[in-house]
């Protein structure tokens, strides 16, 4: 581990379960992008299939994992990562365990300017044999320590906030404020015990004008792991815990964590697989309320395991909260160990990334197969449409339809990878015609994927 001079950083970051059918009656709201995952976009579908993104897994992986003494084992690591506008940093929460704790566990930090080289500063706040140089949050805190950056918040004081189960298995839900994300005031308890021994994760939910928190429930006696939610005003007094997700006995929920992005809920479960070894890898979800969720493409990780055993994440992944939205990529971190989840649950930090917007679009079905994906009509708020899409070796060909289905405008064919490109159109059409109109989109997938599109003069 090196250390490394905190230097300016200047591009802005944005940071921020299930049923087997993805169809929602209810309306989308209307908004300037619409992610193609959210079904109540989507009308049709003729020979094409929403499939999850592919990610890439850094090179540099892991980037730090057990190298302190005090680290006697870092506990699945359920990370934490944000990046800190104010503070130009990245910032890194993860558990650190004391086998003999009553709680569980610690917490301990590490930063970086880049989010790629990682420093685990010396913050003198914990005495740990006769010294205090060390980054060491808190000694016994909890299990499954949830930290966020709430941007909604108007108190400095609070810019941070911490979620977590007071004792593992039994303990109420507890909070704690933060101006910083280090210097933490005092404890707040709920009334409210779900059995949260993993990742809890709580954050701010733009539809809903309240905090929403994600715990973990069981199926007695020990059969089954239960994703359950709750919901709170003031970040302190919560509601009781409601199951929202299930998978079963033999492939189970074990922890979530959930964000916002463009008008959706995504979640991401890591799923514990009995039948494949307790192994653990991390799929995708999607919620219009953080109530009703949906799997997209079950059985299939966002986040896979190496097939090769040994690698540093061929047993476990579990996904960090939450992802950080770059301009050219979307990064997720995730802890990821060598070993399946029995006997050693020691992890490292590591990252993937996606392409923008590339959670999960839609592809033709078969090789050579022409698919075809219409929305249902949504208000034309600007003279310009963009997509997210990926067309290199193939295209895709836009047709908008009035609110009747009938086709008024054609666009030039996209032939290559585009992040919020924009559409040309063909034949003098000119989408400013359509302001304040309802229409659909039409597009032709040709050896493509379409992930998203955009009303929006950006």
């Amino acid at each position: 581990m090196k250390t490394i001079a905190r230097k300016p950083m200047r591009w802005l970051l944005v940071v921020g379960l299930l049923s087997a059918a993805p169809i929602v009656s209810a309306p989308a709201v209307e908004r300037e992008k619409y992610l193609l995952l959210d079904s109540r976009i989507v009308d049709t579908v003729t020979d094409a299939q929403l499939t999850v993104g592919t990610v890439t897994k850094h090179p540099a992986n892991p980037f730090f994992g057990q190298d302190k003494p005090w680290e006697t084992s870092l506990d699945n690591l359920y990370p934490n990562v944000v990046y800190d506008d104010q503070a130009e940093l990245y910032k890194a929460w993860y558990h650190i365990y004391y086998p003999a704790a009553p709680r569980g566990g610690g917490l301990a930090y590490a930063e970086s300017t880049d989010g790629l080289d990682w420093y685990k500063p010396n913050l003198g706040l914990v005495d740990y044999e006769g010294s205090t140089d060390n980054n060491i949050l808190f000694e016994e805190v909890g299990h499954g320590i949830g930290v966020s950056l709430d941007r909604h918040e108007t108190d400095p004081a609070k810019r941070f906030k911490m979620f977590y189960g007071t004792e593992s298995h039994v303990g109420p839900i507890a909070t704690r404020f933060s101006p910083d994300g280090i210097n933490w005031g005092v404890e707040n308890l709920s009334s409210q015990k779900p059995r949260g021994d993993t990742h809890n994760n709580a954050f701010w939910a733009p539809t809903l004008n309240k905090y929403v928190g994600i715990s973990r429930g069981w199926v007695d006696p020990w059969k089954e792991r239960l994703v359950q939610r709750m919901e709170s005003t003031d970040f302190i007094n919560w509601t009781a815990p409601v199951t929202v997700l299930r998978g079963g006995e033999t492939r189970q929920t074990y922890s979530m964590p959930v964000f916002d992005y463009c008008g959706v809920y995504l979640g991401l479960p890591s799923i514990l697989m009995y039948d494949n070894g307790m192994r653990v890898h991390t799929e995708l979800a999607w919620s219009p309320d953080t109530v009703n969720w949906h799997r997209i493409q079950e059985g299939t990780p966002l986040i896979p395991c190496s097939q090769k055993k040994g690698d540093y994440d061929w047993g476990v992944i579990y996904s960090a909260a939450v992802p950080i939205f770059r301009n050219n990529e979307i990064r997720l971190y995730y802890g990821g160990s060598n070993f399946a989840h029995i006997g050693n649950y020691s992890a490292e930090l590591c990252l993937a990334t996606l392409r923008p917007d590339g959670f999960a679009g839609y592809q033709p079905t078969e090789k050579g197969t022409l698919g075809v994906v219409t929305t249902k009509p949504v208000t034309c708020s600007a003279a310009r449409l963009r997509i997210s899409a990926d067309a290199k070796g193939g295209a895709v060909r836009i047709s908008v339809l009035d609110d009747q289905g009938r086709p008024v405008g054609q666009a030039k064919p996209v032939a290559a990878d585009v992040s919020d490109g924009v559409i040309c159109w063909q034949d003098g059409f000119d989408l400013a015609g359509y302001l304040g109109k309802k229409i659909r989109l039409r597009f032709e997938l040709e050896n493509a994927t379409i992930y998203s599109f955009s009303l929006g003069e950006k």
